[in-house]
């Protein structure tokens, strides 16, 4: 139904919805925002300050003032960006909007709000920040090490490789690679042909695999031989 379809839509998407009742001083959450806070839902109505107990100490001034500023001006909707620690000690990035609806002489009734988990893209936007500063003074080979090196380093992985795509002989040839513990591996080929690296190279975008591997991809041997359990694999392309 679609109220099922709603909720499944929340999910996916990581939106939370709130709303203050100004005349009794309580706030609700829809079941999505208690899933980002990680909170327990038997709490059905909160004091608005609940809230405030979540937010990262170093963004807790910013958020007060700016929540102190949209109940006491003329704003109607207001854009805010913060970290909160959630029930669980898990720190997460939030994107949130909120708006007022006034009664005839101007006075605050309600205030509705929407609350989107963004800690994935956001890390994703560090991540890829790091990778160009560690690697954009670099060329060739060396460029290809630092990266794998990074690779490894900054997910605490045993492997990271970059691999040139031969298109006629729909192979991967790696071009440099990168062992956790300061070792390069040797230079080798392998078929892309059921492997992760070819939905990378297929669709040109990222892709995410964190477990099962060898359960989700059976046939390549390189997987097997390698006891490769999960995979990040994202593409580098030239200008054409």
């Amino acid at each position: 139904n679609k109220e099922q379809m709603l909720l499944d839509a929340q999910k996916i998407a990581k939106i939370g919805f709130w709303e203050l009742d100004c005349n009794i001083n309580l706030v609700s959450w829809s079941d999505e925002l208690y899933e980002i806070f990680e909170v327990d839902k038997n709490f059905k109505l909160m004091k608005p300050d609940f809230f405030f107990q979540f937010v990262h100490p170093e963004d807790i001034d910013s958020v007060s003032s700016k929540t102190n500023k949209f109940f006491n001006n003329n704003t109607e909707i207001e854009y805010q960006s913060y970290r909160i620690i959630t029930k669980k000690n898990n720190i997460k990035y939030l994107f949130s909007k909120k708006s007022k609806i006034l009664d005839n002489n101007n006075k605050i009734i309600k205030i509705f709000g929407i609350v989107q988990d963004i800690t994935q893209v956001t890390r994703y936007e560090s991540f890829f920040k790091k990778i160009y500063e560690i690697t954009s003074k670099s060329i060739g080979e060396e460029y290809f090490h630092n990266l794998t090196s990074f690779l490894c380093k900054e997910f605490d992985i045993e492997y990271s490789a970059v691999g040139e795509y031969i298109e006629l002989e729909d192979k991967t040839a790696i071009l440099s690679s990168y062992k956790l513990h300061g070792q390069k591996d040797n230079r080798l080929f392998y078929s892309i042909k059921n492997t992760p690296c070819e939905d990378v190279i297929k669709d040109k975008k990222s892709y995410i695999y964190e477990k099962n591997l060898m359960e989700l991809f059976p046939e390549p041997q390189f997987i097997k031989d390698n006891n490769l359990e999960s995979y990040i694999g994202f593409p580098l392309l030239n200008k054409n």
